[in-house]
């Protein structure tokens, strides 16, 4: 969708203050990787605190269960302690089956995360 560094602000402005999880392979396409960044680098300039798992600290999209609760446990731990209600979360390239687009089946069989995303709210408490 064009160039990531046009992104602007204004597009940024209007949901900053909502709790975000990014999850996303680490071999997906180029453009959607460069996109993230570049919402993220948006977040970043506005002040915001983003807690993120790539590069070495990418997570291991081949885990479930306990094991993967557990790494994703661990990054909402983090957020809360830096304050951050921004999270990007990278999945080790090899490690989204049956291609790197599927980080969504990671995601929704985490429990820790599932908990996460059913916990937020509109108006404040659930």
């Amino acid at each position: 969708m064009g160039d990531a560094s046009l992104i602007a602000l204004e597009q940024i402005l209007g949901i900053a203050e909502i709790p975000t999880w990014i999850i996303l392979a680490e071999d997906e396409s180029e453009e959607r990787l460069t996109n993230t960044q570049a919402v993220v680098n948006q977040y970043n300039r506005l002040g915001g605190s983003v807690e993120s798992r790539t590069g070495e600290y990418a997570l291991n999209g081949f885990l479930r269960g306990l094991a993967a609760d557990t790494q994703i446990q661990a990054q909402l731990d983090a957020a809360e302690l830096a304050g951050a209600h921004v999270m990007l979360t990278h999945l080790r390239a090899g490690t989204v089956l049956p291609n790197p687009h599927w980080s969504w089946m990671y995601s929704f069989d985490n429990r820790a995360l599932r908990d996460w995303l059913f916990s937020q709210s509109k108006g404040g408490n659930p």
